[in-house]
């Protein structure tokens, strides 16, 4: 068993690498396609197809089982996608920092409710 187990050590490595990286190629369509929906509308056309054609080689590399290629077009892919990703982040930031330095509505409207008055505080010995 043990002469048998080391013989095929090497196919079972093979076989694993295979099995590891179509799952992350799964993996990555799958996110791919949540961004693709994140990002509709926020980036331009030409960048979404930048991304489904780079999605698109990867399923045909899936499909061909060469690991290389695969390997080469998971590498495009991700890059394609966290560019994008990266872009919509930025695109968020500074929404968020121009919300920060800007007055909101709120705080700019007098509801006539807020009245201003003085005061002094009163002690018990004051009292006696």
């Amino acid at each position: 068993m043990m002469k048998e187990a080391s013989a095929n050590e090497e196919a079972d490595k093979k076989k694993k690498e295979t099995v590891d990286l179509n799952n992350e190629v799964d993996q990555l369509l799958f996110q791919t396609d949540k961004t693709l929906k994140d990002v509709e509308g926020k980036v331009s056309e030409d960048e979404i197809k930048e991304v489904k054609a780079a999605q698109e080689d990867l399923k045909k590399a899936k499909e061909a089982g060469d690991l290389d290629d695969l390997k080469a077009k998971k590498d495009a892919l991700n890059e394609k996608v966290q560019a994008v990703a990266v872009k919509l982040y930025q695109q968020q930031q500074e929404a968020q920092g121009d919300q920060a330095t800007g007055t909101t509505d709120d705080q700019k409207k007098d509801d006539g409710d807020t009245v201003n008055g003085d005061f002094h505080e009163v002690h018990d010995d004051d009292n006696k």
